[in-house]
């Protein structure tokens, strides 16, 4: 992997090489106990930048330590195109650079671990240290770990700049969640961009991990840019989050393929399934999960009640299904203020989930759902507003209570009728359009509502009215 020299963001003092305090660089010999003198000796100093050679492999068994007493240090891996590496011994848990004060520049990092919680190349902050000063900037993930980077405290003003992965994780390249213990702790002001993030595997099984690109809970005034691919979720947003702002993302999925057919096909009634079969919901039921078959058969009439639980099971006529895996763009739960612009989100079953109460705002994106381009799986009062936005797929908001608006949008595809009808028009294109029914999309003045029943008379209904004949006809087509 090729990395290109970053200048240096945050101001450091002494220069210190590694070399010169008995770093070998060659792979084979442990150089944690000489990069940590290294690291201290610039801490001692007030601060600096340790070089490491751009041409070594440095082998480290526990931890390093970064700006334990304050003063920031920058563990530098050169200044050519190709990083110097440091490769973890074992899976130790922690992390293999530990971020107090200071940062980590133009470094590959290569796990031990891909499967054991903890393990992660970077982890920002400590016990004592919870909020730390970091900065992050053009890093490799060569393969291994659980998280690439990863914190549990907050990381206010944090510069994470130029990540790659290409390599399988664990569950997340970035694992970014402050909350601990059921305590919340923001993240306020971190900037996360030119992101290069894609999950190479493209199966499904029972008992694989769910795999996230970005892990965002709990962050105030974030911003985060970049191209995210193949993950089960790609942006993860279910905490307590404020004025989040993801622009000029490119969010893909293309995992399911005709062969391997993870989620091209929808469930059908009273059909024959043979064990290995992968599903998705129908469009009316949309969630974005898929499905495999566990145990052959043949479906029932009506389709079940679909698990989004990990690994979770139904029995459908003689089939038992089982979740496996899921196809989400952004998932945002409990946020305020949480925008997306200028991005495109295409090929996954469901573009932008709801899981709970929030707003969101969308401009300028391009949104192509399988099944979904906006999909409410939970919260209760909603609001979105999109202003020149392409959706491609339903917009489902599955009965629940969406404050849904918007201006200059192209809705194609969308087979669920939960908004007026805009297959080819604008929101505000002819007049303003609503649902108009008793029970969604009435209109409410001074505590009045307005509606037209199914016969196309106009009633009125002081209050919520219980059924779609309640109130009095104020109006009829004759």
């Amino acid at each position: 992997m090729a990395l290109t020299k970053v200048t240096y963001q945050m101001s450091t003092e002494q220069f210190v090489y590694a070399k010169d305090y008995g770093a070998k660089g060659d792979g084979v010999t442990d150089d944690t106990a000489a990069l940590q003198s290294a690291i201290d000796a610039a801490e001692a100093d007030g601060g600096g930048s340790v070089f490491l050679d751009p041409s070594k492999t440095y082998l480290i068994s526990s931890a390093l330590n970064v700006g334990v007493s304050g003063n920031p240090v920058i563990l530098d891996g050169g200044s050519s195109r190709n990083g110097a590496r440091l490769k973890a011994a074992s899976a130790f848990t922690g992390g293999m650079v530990i971020i107090t004060q200071g940062g980590v520049h133009n470094v590959e990092g290569e796990g031990a671990g891909v499967n054991t919680s903890g393990h992660s190349f970077i982890f920002m902050g400590t016990a004592s240290q919870k909020n730390p000063v970091v900065e992050i900037i053009n890093v490799f993930n060569s393969g291994g770990f659980y998280d690439f980077i990863k914190t549990t405290y907050e990381y206010d003003n944090a510069i994470i700049d130029m990540v790659t992965s290409n390599a399988e994780v664990g569950h997340a390249v970035l694992d970014l969640n402050t909350a601990i213990a059921g305590s919340v702790s923001y993240a306020a002001s971190p900037r996360i961009t030119r992101l290069s993030l894609r999950n190479p595997i493209s199966t499904r099984a029972v008992g694989d991990p769910v795999r996230y690109g970005i892990i965002l809970d709990d962050a105030e005034s974030a911003y985060v840019a970049g191209v995210i691919s193949n993950f089960d979720v790609a942006i993860e947003c279910s905490g307590n989050s404020r004025d989040v702002r993801l622009s000029n993302l490119l969010i893909l999925d293309l995992r399911s393929t005709p062969s391997n057919n993870l989620w091209e096909d929808a469930w059908a009634a009273t059909t024959a399934i043979t064990l290995g079969t992968y599903v998705k919901p129908t469009s009316s039921n949309a969630n974005g999960h898929f499905y495999v078959c566990t145990t052959a058969g043949t479906t029932a009439g009506a389709e079940p009640t679909w698990p989004t639980t990990y690994n979770g099971t139904v029995t459908d006529g003689t089939v038992v299904w089982t979740e496996v895996g899921q196809s989400i763009g952004i998932r945002i739960g409990a946020s305020q203020q949480f925008s997306v612009h200028n991005s495109r989100i295409e090929d996954m079953i469901a573009c932008v989930v709801h899981t709970s109460n929030c707003n969101t705002y969308l401009s300028s994106c391009r949104l192509v759902g399988e099944d979904a381009a906006f999909l409410n799986a939970g919260g209760l009062n909603n609001e979105l507003y999109a202003a020149n936005c392409l959706f491609s797929g339903d917009v489902e908001t599955n009965g629940r209570l969406t404050k849904f608006s918007g201006i200059h949008n192209l809705i194609t595809g969308d087979t669920i009728g939960d908004v007026p009808s805009h297959e080819t028009s604008s929101y505000m294109q002819r007049g303003l359009e609503m649902d108009g029914r008793h029970n969604r999309g009435a209109l409410i003045l001074r505590g009045y509502y307005i509606w037209v029943d199914g016969t196309g008379d106009l009633r009125i209904n002081s209050g919520a009215p219980s059924s779609d004949t309640d109130g009095t006809v104020v109006g009829t087509q004759s």
